[in-house]
């Protein structure tokens, strides 16, 4: 007698279902509402309505299999429902249709991570842009600077760079090639300076 009520109720529910609803890997899949939407028909005086779709509709319903097998002398303990089995073809078609799915979603969320990637990239170059600028400016901050020849204009522009490049080269040894390029224009510029002395 409890296994035909179950079976009665199953049937109730199944149809409320499609057939991906009641296998997605959502936390709340179909065939979770139906086992406990089973177990309050079976278990409780009181139980939720559903609408055609499944949704719980707010609405307390008595339940007619609680007060049958009340009146039996009959208590369900747990109602447990396992070993779902259908059409292998269906079970196929439905397996290429997760399958697929799957890989959207997964190609979804590699989109997403390619375009973080390159906001993260563009927002560290026009850092990166900014900061050279500071730093380049650093020695013209003074408006009251007296004009200078070319090669004091470009050391006032390398000094600060070459200091900062120094001091991060410490923690980052990429950095060794930039600083020797730096040196070299730094000692070219100390040449020139004083080559119209020895003339």
């Amino acid at each position: 007698f409890p296994a035909h009520l179950v079976v009665n109720v199953w049937r109730e529910y199944i149809r409320k279902f499609k057939l991906e609803d009641l296998f997605s890997p959502s936390k709340d899949n179909g065939l979770q509402i139906i086992e406990e939407m089973l177990n309050q028909r079976m278990k409780s005086q009181m139980v939720s309505a559903l609408d055609d779709i499944g949704n719980k509709t707010g609405e307390a319903l008595d339940s007619l299999e609680f007060l049958q097998l009340k009146l039996r002398g009959i208590e369900i303990m747990e109602v447990r429902i396992h070993n779902v089995m259908y059409d292998p073809a269906l079970e196929e078609q439905t397996i290429k249709q997760w399958s697929g799915e799957w890989l959207k979603i997964a190609k979804k969320e590699e989109d997403l991570l390619k375009e973080d990637e390159k906001l993260n990239e563009k927002i560290a170059r026009n850092e990166s842009t900014k900061r050279f600028a500071q730093l380049a400016a650093k020695n013209f901050e003074n408006p009251i600077q007296p004009v200078q020849d070319e090669f004091s204009t470009l050391q006032n522009l390398i000094q600060p760079l070459r200091e900062t490049l120094l001091d991060e080269s410490r923690a980052n040894n990429d950095m060794e090639q930039e600083i020797k390029r730096l040196d070299e224009i730094w000692k070219w510029l100390l040449d020139s300076q004083q080559e119209p002395n020895r003339q």
